[in-house]
């Protein structure tokens, strides 16, 4: 396994892992192809000022051997390296990703929401009742980020939409 695997252009990779989106089998993937040692995951245990205050202390030879940056953070993170990588995501259909998420949580699979959400007492109209961020457009809010996802909300449709940072491919 080389470990300079990335594209040939010297940029990282950057896999922009939206939650319950097929992102853990991405993730088996990549890992078949990046060594540990090129890698930068955002922890789901940390914040991600946490996260962005770990990768900023590593030292410069670690930095430079980052050739994928991986994980739960937005599109963008104001940290050069991470925003200036080659980055790809996956997005599932909107109705389907918060389906997939509320069974997740009625299992008791997100320690985030356990305590609040415990499945022994779960209950599903007080869950999506919760204002929860996850529930809401989470994968506008990953890519766009909350203040360009706020400021397009005041926008028409079509002016946000022209507005939107982000290029698409659709896979079929």
């Amino acid at each position: 396994m080389s470990e300079t695997a990335g594209p040939p252009d010297g940029r990282a990779t950057r896999f922009l892992h939206v939650p319950k989106t097929a992102g853990t089998s991405v993730n088996v993937f990549l890992d078949r192809f990046f060594p540990v040692s090129s890698m930068w995951i955002f922890e789901d245990n940390l914040t991600f000022e946490e996260n962005l205050a770990l990768l900023r202390s590593l030292d410069p030879a670690r930095r430079r051997a980052i050739r994928l940056f991986r994980g739960h953070a937005p599109f963008v993170t104001g940290e050069p390296d991470v925003d200036g990588a080659r980055t790809f995501t996956l997005l599932r259909e909107p109705v389907q990703r918060v389906m997939s998420y509320c069974c997740h949580v009625a299992e008791g699979k997100s320690e985030i929401v356990r305590k609040e959400f415990p499945p022994e007492t779960f209950d599903l109209r007080t869950f999506l009742g919760s204002g929860l961020r996850e529930l809401h457009d989470l994968q506008t809010r990953m890519l766009l980020g909350e203040a360009l996802y706020a400021e397009l909300l005041r926008q028409p449709s079509e002016a946000a939409f022209r507005a939107a940072p982000v290029s698409y491919t659709h896979l079929t």
